[in-house]
């Protein structure tokens, strides 16, 4: 009777009798009150019983969790990668992310044990040996959620539309996808171009050099001018908070977030719509974006000598050259204007005496990594070199 078993007595039922203990567990299982028990039996047909296919979801989430049990912490982030990449509509795609979740966490609880010198029960190897392998265990699965996540980005943006997209968001719930098809099948096709910078990020290897170059100038371009066509924002600063937000999430990643070829793009466009523009748009919006100081100021200083290098006519307002070599007199007169903003802004933050909204959203950035002696040099050639034009 269900009222007589213990730990204890169903410890000591019989080993030899597999069908018996396949029997009992089955009949565990449906009684819910009684299923932690099957964590206390200590018998090894347990686990056989958990992993033996056809396994079920339920039989899924009791086997990680009697690893979990027995200090197996490895064996239960394995479980929890297998029922992520279950194909099927058994799971959606927020638990598969939450699965992925737990297996890292699993996976670095089991990492600290090894390096403890309290590897998991029943391994062998050397504490080294394992440490590596379980570290190759936590990249591969942290590099699947990180994709998961895109994933899960690409379905809620296509949820908004729902009279279109319904099949696609449907089968987005019913598996993990790959990173290219992800780009192939959803994000490029659909033009979710904020997805198809996520995918960058995630596998800077999807586009090589100069055609990775071409292809993410593109997709920023792209961004910037869905803004602009936006009759509901803003112009000109509805992209730079634009750019603020996307590049957050995005920086340092050179393959979804090229420093000098979007700031090259910002430029253009401040060129473009001058009436809009004020000093310290290209500079603040970069330093929103989480850039730090010393590196707004080396792009915007790298595509000043760029633009003070290049002859071309003093009317001439748009630069002709290519994302990330403007150039031109006018192109040279607005960065300065940029970096001596951005010199004014780092003096204000380091001093503390930015009363502003603007330096609590600045704080993320490093205030005090700025190359005082280069910005020093670097603005006094712009004096010259604006004096030298101007005669």
């Amino acid at each position: 009777r269900a009222r007589t078993l213990t730990p204890s007595s169903l410890s000591r039922l019989p080993e030899d009798d597999a069908l018996f203990h396949y029997a009992l567990y089955d009949w565990l299982l449906s009684q819910a009150d009684l299923v932690p028990l099957l964590f206390e039996i200590g018998s090894r047909h347990v686990e056989e019983y958990l992993a033996l296919e056809p396994r079920t979801l339920e039989k899924s989430e009791m086997l990680w969790k009697y690893y979990v049990h027995e200090g197996r912490y490895a064996c239960a982030a394995l479980v929890q990668r297998q029922i992520a990449a279950a194909q099927g509509g058994d799971v959606g795609l927020a638990q598969r992310i939450e699965y992925l979740s737990l297996a890292v966490g699993n996976c670095k609880v089991a990492i600290d044990r090894v390096r403890a010198g309290k590897p998991q029960p029943g391994e062998e190897a050397s504490e080294e040996t394992l440490a590596n392998e379980l570290s190759q265990v936590l990249r591969a699965t942290e590099d699947q959620l990180d994709v998961a996540q895109v994933q899960l980005e690409i379905q809620q943006q296509l949820s908004h539309k729902p009279e279109l997209h319904a099949e696609l968001t449907a089968a987005l719930d019913q598996q993990l996808f790959t990173v290219s098809e992800l780009y192939e099948r959803f994000a490029e096709p659909l033009r979710l171009w904020d997805c198809v910078l996520l995918i960058f990020k995630v596998s800077s290897q999807h586009v090589h050099g100069d055609e990775q170059l071409a292809v993410v100038e593109e997709v920023w371009r792209s961004v910037m001018r869905q803004v602009l066509d936006d009759e509901q924002r803003t112009g000109l600063m509805a992209v730079g908070s634009r750019v603020a937000q996307l590049g957050a999430r995005l920086y340092p990643s050179n393959a979804a977030f090229p420093l000098p070829t979007v700031a090259a793009i910002l430029v253009d466009l401040a060129q473009e719509r001058v009436a809009e523009y004020s000093s310290g748009f290209v500079s603040d919006t970069l330093l929103q974006a989480t850039v730090p100081y010393w590196a707004v100021f080396d792009t915007l200083n790298t595509l000043y000598v760029r633009a003070a290098a290049t002859a071309t006519p003093a009317g001439s307002l748009r630069s002709r050259a290519p994302a990330g070599h403007a150039a031109g007199p006018r192109v040279a007169e607005l960065l300065a204007r940029e970096i001596a903003a951005l010199a004014s802004r780092w003096v204000d933050v380091a001093r503390g005496s930015a009363a502003t909204s603007m330096a609590d959203d600045l704080a993320g950035a490093q205030t005090d990594a700025m190359p005082v002696i280069a910005v020093d040099e670097a603005l006094s050639q712009y004096i010259i070199n604006a004096t030298l034009h101007n005669n």
